[in-house]
């Protein structure tokens, strides 16, 4: 990976309130957990990597975009099965999902994928997937439901500027 680093989820819980707030954590108010998570992208301590506003919906997709130096590596999140996103899902924005669980993480269509990179394959933690163009968009979804996965990013790897 060149240097570049695979930033794993230390099990904080992500802040409720705040500007951090999960937006539709979980049922009763709690913040939403992942069972696992690793951030979606490899990158040095020093790379740039910047995370745009949330674009959530209500009772529709919420996801956020990273802006990232060409040709970093994008990661899986948790592992689990890849799934090809659906007709409406790319619609949305999202070339395919990592199922893990009751957590799935949608990623936009990359520019480039590793050879293992392909639906129905099975994925670790920390798997190379391939890599954007410049920008990622990233999802979350946990029983179904799309939360906010930018108080989670952040958590994992604070944004540089």
């Amino acid at each position: 990976l060149d240097g570049s680093m695979v930033w794993v989820w230390d099990g904080r819980t992500p802040p409720a309130s705040g500007p951090e707030a999960v937006d539709g954590g979980a049922p009763g108010g709690d913040p939403a957990r992942p069972g696992s998570f690793v951030f979606p992208v490899a990158a040095r301590p020093d790379q740039p990597v910047t995370y745009l506003p949330p674009a959530c919906e209500p009772d529709g997709p919420c996801g956020v975009s990273l802006t990232l130096a060409r040709g970093t590596p994008v990661v899986a999140a948790a592992a689990g099965r890849l799934r090809a996103a659906s007709t409406d899902e790319q619609t949305d924005g999202i070339g395919f999902w990592i199922d893990a669980g009751r957590d799935s993480f949608g990623y936009s269509a990359l520019a480039e994928y590793a050879p293992e990179a392909r639906d129905g394959a099975s994925v670790s933690a920390g798997q190379v997937l391939g890599r954007p163009a410049r920008v990622l968009a990233f999802h979350w979804r946990q029983d179904g439901r799309a939360i906010n996965p930018q108080p989670l990013l952040r958590a994992t790897r604070p944004a540089t500027l």
